[in-house]
């Protein structure tokens, strides 16, 4: 069944593609402006970057660029450096989007489920059944109605947030590609320019103009990653609580702690994917495949 997610997802589908342009166009910019290799602060841009941050200082990388007269030192910052941080958001948001459609529609069928829970509910009267067992089994019942509904709003939210986080990926990415891709289009200028005779003092005005832009966007990269970060961490927390409550709900419906303990095996199987991609985002960084 198609919903709005689904026209998110096609919508989106293009994030990868832009994250990838802004990564390249970023490092055909630092030809010219190799200012994009200075460090951005990542004290408040989450966990990989801090570490990042911390590894480039501890083993004091410098590399020393010269350009037209202008010989710029980088010390400890290449990987806080604009091209890092536009390789690391990198995102496939189309499938991000998709996954929220799968969660929005297993959603839906939760309802739909609580819909036929309702009309059973609500047709057990003490008129239609009197018995010792009655009110016993209405009240179990009434425990299993309120654990599928704690179930498909979770699903529900969840994909409601995931699609947030989704969209401000695909719009920091989108933003990048723009300002990196003008940078890389004004670096080609620049060395065409150089490459003709008396082409020298165009090259120098292309070089001043994009100074703005090389200036911005790393202020706009961090910004971003901040908001990020601030997003991020409100839609695990607004997630974790709901799940919480959906692990209640399941442990008085089913006894014997069993709700927690599918929550406890979830957190762990999610741990370990947090980890792994971690993993792969720093081995990314390091040996820049």
């Amino acid at each position: 069944m198609a919903n709005a997610y689904d026209s998110m997802a096609g919508a989106f589908s293009s994030g990868e593609t832009l994250g990838k342009t802004a990564f390249m166009s970023s490092i055909v910019a630092c030809s010219v402006w190799p200012e994009l290799l200075l460090p951005i602060p990542a004290d408040k841009s989450g966990i990989l970057l801090k570490q990042l941050q911390r590894v480039g200082q501890k083993w004091k990388l410098n590399r020393s660029v010269s350009l037209g007269g202008q010989t710029l030192t980088v010390t400890g910052g290449v990987l806080t450096s604009v091209p890092v941080r536009l390789k690391l958001i990198v995102t496939d948001t189309g499938k991000m989007l998709q996954a929220c459609s799968r969660i929005h529609e297993s959603g839906s069928a939760g309802k739909r489920y609580l819909e036929d829970l309702n009309g059973l509910y609500y047709s057990i009267t003490p008129e239609v059944w009197q018995a010792n067992d009655q009110a016993a089994y209405s009240e179990r019942l009434r425990k299993h109605r309120d654990s599928v509904q704690n179930t498909y709003c979770l699903a529900w939210e969840t994909a409601a947030l995931t699609a947030v986080v989704g969209s401000l990926r695909f719009a920091q990415m989108a933003i990048s590609c723009v300002l990196a891709g003008i940078l890389a289009i004004m670096a080609a200028a620049f060395w065409i320019a150089m490459a003709i005779p008396f082409g020298q003092g165009v090259a120098v005005s292309i070089r001043n103009a994009g100074q703005v832009i090389a200036r911005m966007l790393p202020r706009i990269i961090r910004l971003m990653d901040e908001i990020m970060l601030r997003v991020g961490q409100a839609h695990a927390a607004l997630v974790a609580l709901r799940t919480l409550e959906a692990g209640v709900s399941d442990s008085i419906r089913l006894g014997n702690g069993e709700g927690y303990k599918d929550m406890g095996d979830a957190a762990i199987r999610a741990a370990g994917d947090l980890v792994e991609k971690l993993k792969r985002k720093q081995l990314a960084v390091l040996t820049g495949v």
